[in-house]
């Protein structure tokens, strides 16, 4: 029985997209997450404006409190930015691994057109984007091979 030869999975195709998708992608999160951040606080230093400002009688303890809920909210953002940060990090380079492998394969072929050397029928994963990319490559290639051979 043959032996399938193994296919090299690369997670980076090409790194400048994949990269730049991963970046936007981590800016987009920050951002969320100072708008939680600065909603957080906005909270705690109104509720603390209203108790100090309304003649509310707040004990010691309360305040300790609110200052203590703050630290931990606080806390708690800062280890779901981590957590999360780890997971924008790979879910973007699996997901723009899917939009960079058809557009480099592409490139690939390309390449070798420009250059004079053979050209295959490009075939993408099942998990990649751009299959109407595929087919229309494909096409072309189809039609410039029956154009020479006449």
């Amino acid at each position: 029985m043959e032996e399938k030869p193994k296919v090299k999975r690369r997670i980076v195709v090409d790194a400048q997209l994949q990269y730049g998708l991963v970046r936007w992608s981590l800016t987009v999160f920050y951002a969320a997450c100072l708008v939680f951040y600065l909603m957080i606080n906005f909270v705690f230093v109104n509720f603390k404006f209203i108790l100090q400002n309304n003649s509310i009688e707040a004990t010691e303890n309360v305040k300790q409190g609110m200052a203590e809920l703050q630290n931990q909210a606080n806390g708690f953002l800062g280890i779901l930015l981590v957590a999360f940060t780890i997971i924008v990090v790979i879910g973007g380079l699996h997901l723009s691994k899917k939009i960079a492998g058809p557009i480099q394969s592409i490139k690939m072929n390309l390449d070798n057109l420009i250059q004079g050397r053979e050209v295959i029928n490009v075939k993408f994963r099942r998990s990649d984007y751009f299959f109407e990319l595929q087919d229309k490559f494909n096409q072309y290639l189809e039609h410039m091979r029956a154009k020479h051979k006449r």
